[in-house]
């Protein structure tokens, strides 16, 4: 899994600017609920997802009546998938992975790693405002390609990777 392993304390400090009343139970004891929660206010928070792109498909989807409250539920948690796994691999180390698991029944002990990945990326994002501030420009070797910090961080760390 993930290399660096912080205690419960030390993640709750770090996702406290998730705004989403985060605690040492949801770290040691993990719900589902809570777990996406979480994820969701990570990915919009920190990695700048719009909370469009986590709930609809982009594109038109002809869902017939029998099952489009299947398809309704099932969305939103699929993309949000998506999102972390894509994170995870990214930002993991090789042996880090996100199963769907993660988010339907989170173990404790792979909760507490992938939590602790996301503090120590989000203790980085915020080291990062003190020398970018949101209103400043990134400017990358190629003039035409200008990101703005730090909604795009996560694609820019993705291209430099």
């Amino acid at each position: 899994m993930c290399s660096i392993v912080l205690d419960p304390r030390s993640i709750v400090d770090a996702l406290t600017c998730l705004n989403v009343d985060i605690n040492v139970e949801d770290v040691v004891h993990p719900k589902a609920d809570r777990i996406q929660l979480i994820y969701n206010a990570f990915c919009t928070q920190i990695l700048g997802v719009p909370e469009r792109s986590l709930s609809e498909l982009p594109f038109d989807c002809n869902c017939n009546s029998e099952t489009a409250e299947i398809h309704q539920r099932s969305i939103p948690l699929t993309l949000l998938f998506t999102t972390m796994r894509c994170f995870t691999t990214d930002f993991g180390d090789e042996s880090c992975d996100f199963t769907m698991c993660d988010l339907l029944n989170p173990h404790p002990r792979r909760t507490r790693r992938l939590l602790s990945l996301l503090a120590d990326f989000t203790n980085f994002n915020m080291a990062c405002f003190f020398f970018f501030p949101p209103d400043s420009f990134l400017l990358l070797t190629t003039p035409s390609l200008v990101f703005h910090y730090p909604s795009d961080l996560y694609l820019l760390s993705h291209m430099l990777v």
